[in-house]
């Protein structure tokens, strides 16, 4: 996980999150996942903590 860490602080890796939603809303993730419901495009996230 540090060397992952360290890839992203240094521009090296780069992700798409297209949606983060808070864990609550897991379901609805899951829906969008299975295209269900519309979402921007790359990664859905669920925020574990605030």
């Amino acid at each position: 996980m540090a060397d992952i860490s360290k890839m992203i602080d240094n521009g090296d890796l780069k992700t798409n999150v297209g949606s983060v939603l808070p864990f609550h809303d897991a379901v609805k993730a899951h829906e969008m996942l299975e295209g269900k419901l519309e979402h921007a495009k790359g990664r859905i996230v669920l925020k574990v903590v605030d």
